[in-house]
């Protein structure tokens, strides 16, 4: 995941700033998707925990 975010930031810097804006608007909002994906499994995580005690 981490080897795969750095490559594309590289590639954001290469094509200068043509739309920089859209780009970093898409690029927070992958941020957020993956920030509530990872709180979903988080909290699937947490209710299975509480169920086993």
């Amino acid at each position: 995941m981490l080897e795969k975010h750095g490559l594309e930031r590289k590639q954001e810097k290469k094509s200068g700033k043509k739309g920089s804006k859209d780009r970093q608007l898409s690029h927070l909002q992958k941020r957020v998707e993956k920030l509530h994906f990872c709180m979903a499994l988080f909290g699937e995580r947490i209710t299975l925990i509480m169920r086993i005690q």
